[in-house]
């Protein structure tokens, strides 16, 4: 159930960052300032918890300071390499140094923040 979670909202991730900018406006009811910013943020956090929770109940290995690094770092290269892509090879898309920054601050708050809201005892239990 956890795996299929993190591979849904990581293909999630990929086909929000495919579509073109100008048909996810069309949706935009409020205009808030840096609402997209926002979306990145939330959207590589929960990747980051959602992937690390599936590793964490698969072995015990994975709690390891080093695995939560490893992740971290994959996440964040998944985030550039999806903005190079947005460059480069999706249609009506461009790649932002501030989209790339917003996953990156997302995916940091999730690797400091996940044993917090881990051990809390409301969230933790669907962790």
């Amino acid at each position: 159930m956890k795996l299929g979670l993190a591979i849904v909202w990581t293909l999630f991730i990929l086909i929000g960052s495919a579509i073109s900018g100008n048909s996810i406006n069309q949706f935009q009811f409020l205009h808030i300032p840096y609402i997209d910013k926002v979306v990145h943020f939330i959207w590589y956090f929960v990747l980051y918890v959602l992937w690390y929770s599936y590793m964490l109940n698969r072995k015990y290995i994975y709690v390891k300071l080093k695995f939560r690094f490893l992740l971290f770092f994959t996440i964040i290269l998944f985030g550039f390499v999806l903005e190079v892509f947005q460059k480069y090879f999706f249609i009506k898309r461009s790649a932002e140094m501030a989209d790339f920054y917003a996953d990156s601050l997302g995916t940091c708050w999730a690797l400091f923040l996940f044993f917090k809201l881990y051990q809390s005892k409301y969230l933790g239990k669907y962790l």
